[in-house]
């Protein structure tokens, strides 16, 4: 089974994702990304955090990025 990082970008800084995401494909992974952002979402609106600018980068084992998910984005999902 691959296993997928979730990296969060806030403009110019990246903290990469240490613990890797088992998922059947990217589509399943697309999915739990879309769930942490969530998460992430609830955590930080508690907090007041700002979200702009704010990306989940969703990366294979090798460290390439597939595809990317905007936290301001799920919000409106």
């Amino acid at each position: 089974m691959p296993i997928f990082y979730y990296n969060l970008r806030c403009g110019n800084h990246l903290a990469e994702g240490t613990v890797g995401v088992h998922s059947l494909d990217q589509e399943s992974a697309r999915l739990q990304a879309k769930d942490a952002a969530r998460y992430m979402l609830s955590q930080r609106s508690s907090m007041r955090v700002s979200l702009d600018g704010q990306i989940f980068e969703v990366c294979d084992e090798d460290g390439y990025a597939l595809f990317s998910i905007s936290l301001k984005d799920v919000l409106h999902s």
